[in-house]
């Protein structure tokens, strides 16, 4: 979808996934969005990276994710009833459920040549924020 149909439209039709990469050195990071204007629930969308001119050899890969079940307090702070006035518990546990924690057994990372092709999962509403880093 272009800007000025985003603009013009919203994110109503179909969802908008869409990703960005940089790299630095031997370090890419991407952050992949699987966004809609109404906030319904939708099918996850099955996200997939070709990068290409990667340094040899497995990357170590890191994930951090945000969506209904992950760093996100908004979804604790409904959970615990929507306090208006939080006590120092609850800030406490609000929090916690907003840092973002590396997720294991998310992204599937296969290889061919100096290419690497990146798989995963992305909830609706979901943002991944995905590290691949080579050893020198």
């Amino acid at each position: 979808m272009s800007l000025d149909e985003l603009l013009k439209s919203g994110v109503r039709k179909q969802p908008d996934v869409s990703a960005f990469a940089a790299r630095k050195g031997n370090r890419v990071t991407l952050i992949a969005w699987h966004y809609h204007d109404d906030d319904l629930p939708g099918d996850a969308a099955s996200v997939t990276i070709d990068l290409t001119g990667v340094p040899a050899g497995a990357p170590r890969v890191t994930q951090r994710l945000i969506d209904e079940g992950h760093s996100n307090s908004f979804t604790a702070w409904l959970a615990m009833g929507s306090p208006q006035s939080p006590t120092e518990a609850q800030i406490r546990e609000l929090e916690d459920a907003s840092r973002m924690n590396p997720i294991r057994d998310g992204v599937k990372v296969s290889r061919e040549g100096d290419s690497c092709r990146i798989a995963f999962g992305l909830n609706r509403q979901g943002v991944s924020l995905i590290e691949l880093e080579w050893k020198p």
